[in-house]
């Protein structure tokens, strides 16, 4: 992370990009990516970290809450709500059994900030 720091600094994008690879190879938890992802400005781990959020059984906890700060929280919420009426309606039979996909709900609920990821 130091290096990434240092590198973003000094503009020198082959370390930045060396020191993202590495640090992407580390087993983050879902909020702690989030946090070096918007601390780093690494866009494209964004959705990923925000989808498995989405999708876990459990909800935010409060200090994940306090971590990504409530507009975050807030839209991961949204998110989630959306995420398990799909479920739900699955499950009881009130809607086609065709796929959805998880990243969809997230760039709908996020919108532009994270439309960069997919372009």
């Amino acid at each position: 992370m130091s290096v990434c720091r240092v590198a973003s600094m000094f503009d020198a994008q082959p370390i930045r990009t060396l020191a993202i690879r590495e640090m992407g190879a580390l087993c983050f938890e879902p909020v702690e990516r989030i946090m070096l992802a918007q601390m780093f400005d690494i866009t494209s781990w964004l959705v990923p970290a925000y989808a498995h959020l989405v999708s876990r059984e459990a909800p935010l906890s409060v200090d994940e809450g306090t971590v990504l700060g409530v507009e975050t929280a807030v839209r991961l919420a949204q998110a989630r709500e959306r995420y398990h009426a799909l479920l739900n309606r699955r499950s009881t039979g009130k809607a086609a059994c065709a796929p959805f996909d998880t990243t969809q709900i997230v760039m709908s609920v996020f919108g532009k900030s994270v439309t960069r990821i997919v372009e």
